[in-house]
């Protein structure tokens, strides 16, 4: 499962149809020995801002309420995926468990002196402390896995709202300030350069502020690579263990029985 593509969607938002660009109202000729149509074109100017402050407000909402629905879906892939890996690991180690008892059985039934049986008591004790060891060192580090991109998936999602958030305020706070400087009948043309000004400066904190989150994404490689380390160690102690009784059991065995006995719990990966 690519888990740095569930990282990213906790950080999915689409910041260029948020904030759109006002009519350059000042733009156009005003006369100046009319009262009347310069007020009217100031009222224009004046509703135009009104109404991108309307439309952001409302795309802000509509790109939430898609966001929180990417990752709720997210989630549910996710636990879905971590069901059928459970699932696959216990069918696998339930058939090796079979297996095993097979493989006793014919050890049992080879054994003819007291010393035989002793030793394949001993082997199938020492099998069994084996697998059960790995399979508990394959648990610990499957859970410490998913905690560790657990709690990377509440810190990134807490980084982002928080960067939306700091976005959000700056936007308002243009339009809200553009808004009250039309009311005052300031220059229009000022205005407009301020409210755009405050725009791109949003734009570009918000632009730093993800891409200081994305360095994050290491988090993944490293948990990844952790994990791969402790199921490869308990692979190789299992190994050194299961070698270890085999020879123990074959010294009791002179004529060679089979010893070849390989119980493994290989748990498939995440």
């Amino acid at each position: 499962m690519d888990y740095k593509k569930i990282l990213s969607i906790f950080s999915l938002i689409t910041l260029v149809a948020l904030v759109l660009p006002l009519l350059p109202v000042a733009a156009r000729v005003i006369p100046q020995d009319s009262e009347a149509t310069t007020s009217a074109l100031g009222q224009v100017f004046c509703e135009k801002l009104v109404q991108a402050a309307d439309r952001f407000t409302q795309n802000t909402v509509e790109r939430e309420q898609q966001l929180d629905q990417k990752r709720t879906q997210t989630l549910q892939a996710l636990a879905d995926h971590r069901q059928t890996i459970d699932q696959r690991r216990a069918e696998h180690r339930s058939q090796w468990a079979e297996n095993r008892l097979d493989q006793f059985t014919k050890l049992e039934e080879r054994a003819q002196t007291d010393a035989q049986k002793q030793a394949v008591v001993q082997f199938r004790a020492a099998v069994s402390k084996a697998i059960a060891d790995r399979q508990a060192k394959v648990d610990t580090a499957v859970a410490d896995f998913r905690k560790g991109m657990d709690e990377a998936l509440q810190s990134r999602k807490k980084s982002v709202n928080d960067a939306i958030k700091a976005f959000q305020q700056q936007v308002v706070a243009a339009y809200d300030e553009a808004k009250t400087n039309c009311e005052a009948n300031a220059n229009q043309k000022t205005i407009l350069s301020n409210v755009r000004q405050q725009l791109k400066s949003a734009r570009d904190s918000y632009k730093a502020l993800r891409d200081k989150i994305e360095k994050k994404a290491d988090t993944v490689n490293s948990l990844v690579e952790a994990k791969r380390k402790a199921i490869e160690k308990a692979l190789q102690d299992f190994q050194a263990a299961m070698e270890k009784a085999r020879k123990e059991l074959k010294a009791a065995f002179p004529e060679n029985p089979a010893t070849s006995t390989s119980p493994t719990t290989t748990a498939p990966s995440e």
